[in-house]
């Protein structure tokens, strides 16, 4: 026992003590009692000495231990496992409404065997339906619940993302400790959520396992085990082998263009910047994607385009505009929220400020940085687009790998030199700051993300039970809906009203929904009213307070309604004197 402790190092300890913590701390969590600060509020203090420890305990191994891969890989592992772990194991529900959603596209596939190009309500997803009709295949082949692969989506997508990474890193630079640091700080800068069951998602993973095996291919096949300063080019390769990883980079590309809008755009352009500054020979891939994508546009989706152009020419050319739609009014939403803000707002300007002292850092020492500058501006084209008040963030997504990278050489770069302890204390400190802010920033909205068992019991009874041609009249959209059957539904959110709709429902409740739900047009009419749907009203305002709790005390006296389904956490009403 005592030599088996004896070669247990530091942080090999650390890393076990901040598991065992990180255990401990998910027992006996109350996720009721959530407030505007999300998971933060509820969770013991075990679970942020977790987290502590995880962050000085990776600070001492990558400066100490750098090729100790193993250990440094189960910190990275360990910490993607506590931040997306955590909810997927405390929740045993799918988090985010729009996973719902993206889960409702898949049920139609399974039902219909086929996507609509002219479908209405989703169309999007049906014009580019291939993370749909992956796991709608994936499902029906394994027997596995598609919400079972979106609750673990989250984590699954960011350990291979973290894999994805180390390769093109190893590519990028040949300091094995700003290959873990940029790897660890891709992790806690990530908070904008978008490794959730998605599109998005999804082809930000193939994104980076383009470059993944399109940067490296040539130094592996030389067989070189270290990597290129920033912006060197990369060696010749063989015949066969050269054959096969072109299959799979079109393969991959395909799916891609297959499966999102913007994501294609971002592949052809990174890969171009590649190629221009001779870090690999890339172009033609980048020349694949444009007509591949190109192909896609006028074939499969050619249907939503025709539908949505003008809306898409609208935002096309004002970047300001667009750039703008993307920020949050501080002034309508709850303090905990505004918090929240704050920590997404100092974690993307620490990011971006410890970059520029990364490329200042690499210049001084005359070291190429034009790659590394290419990649970080490549999102930027991304601006000149609409993307319904989502662009920023879909910016900094594709900026955070080369962000994180220069991050990690500005870290490493100013405390070299630096006494060791004080080296190692400055940068845990850094990364503490960082991680906080991730915190507040990733984990500050589940008050709204998280929905009950209720929510979902009730939820799925009125997906499966409304027949075709329903009225939904919904508080707002944050619940689990629209996951079966979604096509079934003509959909009415009252948060999503103009706000002389919203007075009028105020001022007589009972009124203004029987007009509503009395329309003859539709076969049967619902209201429904969640949890979730008052926690998002509480965090961020969309309608006047307490108008769903002012609508749900009218109907439960009212005469004309009953409740056809209820629990503590759903109700839904219907007319009283229908038949449905």
């Amino acid at each position: 026992m005592t030599r088996l402790a004896a070669r247990i190092s530091i942080p090999s300890l650390a890393l076990i003590v901040a598991i065992g913590c990180w255990l401990s701390s998910l027992v006996g969590v109350n996720l009721r009692s959530m407030n505007a600060v999300g998971l933060l509020s509820v969770m013991p203090v075990t679970f942020f000495a977790s987290l502590a420890l995880l962050t000085a305990g990776f600070m001492f191994a990558f400066d100490r231990h750098p090729n100790r891969r193993l250990l440094l890989a189960g910190y990275l592992a360990t910490l993607a496992t506590v931040i997306h772990g955590t909810p997927a194991l405390l929740y045993g529900t799918v988090r985010y409404s729009w996973s719902w959603k993206h889960l409702g596209v898949v049920d139609f596939i399974q039902r219909h065997g086929a996507v609509d190009p002219d479908a209405q309500f989703l169309g999007i997803y049906h014009s580019w339906p291939g993370l749909f009709a992956l796991t709608a295949t994936v499902s029906d082949v394994t027997g596995i619940d598609p919400r079972t692969i979106a609750i673990w989506t989250p984590l699954v997508l960011t350990l291979l993302e973290l894999l994805a990474l180390w390769l093109i890193f190893q590519v990028l630079v040949d300091d094995q400790r700003i290959v873990w640091l940029g790897l660890w700080l891709f992790t806690v800068g990530n908070w904008v959520g978008q490794e959730y069951f998605s599109p998005q998602g999804f082809t930000f993973l193939l994104y980076l396992t383009v470059l993944a095996v399109a940067l490296p291919l040539e130094r592996r096949v030389q067989g070189r085990r270290a990597g290129p300063a920033i912006g060197e080019g990369v060696g010749p390769t063989d015949g066969r082998g050269r054959v096969a990883v072109i299959l799979f980079l079109l393969l991959v590309m395909a799916t891609i263009v297959a499966s999102h809008q913007l994501t294609p755009l971002m592949v052809v352009i990174t890969l171009t910047v590649a190629a221009l500054f001779r870090a690999s020979r890339t172009m033609w891939l980048a020349i694949a994607g444009a007509a591949m994508t190109a192909a896609w546009i006028v074939g499969p989706a050619w249907s939503y385009v025709q539908r949505e152009a003008s809306g898409f020419l609208d935002g096309v050319g004002s970047p300001p505009e667009t750039a703008s739609a993307s920020f949050l009014d501080t002034e309508r939403i709850s303090a905990g929220q505004a918090a929240v803000v704050i920590g997404d707002r100092f974690l993307v300007q620490a990011m971006i400020v410890l970059a520029l002292v990364g490329i200042v850092s690499r210049l001084l020492r005359r070291r190429s940085v034009g790659l590394l500058c290419g990649l970080l501006c490549a999102p930027a084209v991304l601006v000149a687009t609409d993307y319904e008040g989502e662009v920023l963030f879909r910016v900094y997504l594709f900026a955070i790998p080369w962000l994180a990278l220069a991050a990690a050489i500005a870290i490493t770069a100013v405390f070299d030199g630096q006494p060791a302890w004080f080296a190692q204390a400055a940068r845990t400190a850094v990364a503490g700051l960082l991680l906080v802010g991730f915190l507040f920033a990733y984990l500050g909205k589940e008050a709204s993300n998280y929905f009950t068992p209720g929510e979902v019991e009730v939820t799925t009874w009125l997906y499966e039970h409304a027949p075709p041609n329903t009225l939904l009249v919904e508080g707002s959209r944050n619940y689990p809906g629209s996951s079966r059957n979604y096509e079934n539904f003509r959909y009415v959110a009252i948060g999503r009203e103009p706000a002389d709709s919203q007075a009028r429902i105020q001022a007589d409740p009972e009124a203004a929904m029987y007009r509503w739900m009395s329309d003859d047009r539709f076969a049967a009419s619902y209201l429904l009213i969640t949890r979730s749907q008052k926690a998002a009203e509480a965090s961020v305002p969309s309608m006047p307070a307490g108008l769903l709790d002012e609508l749900e005390r009218a109907l439960r006296t009212s005469p004309r309604f009953r409740v056809v389904r209820q629990n503590s956490d759903a109700v839904v009403f219907a007319l009283a004197d229908g038949d449905q």
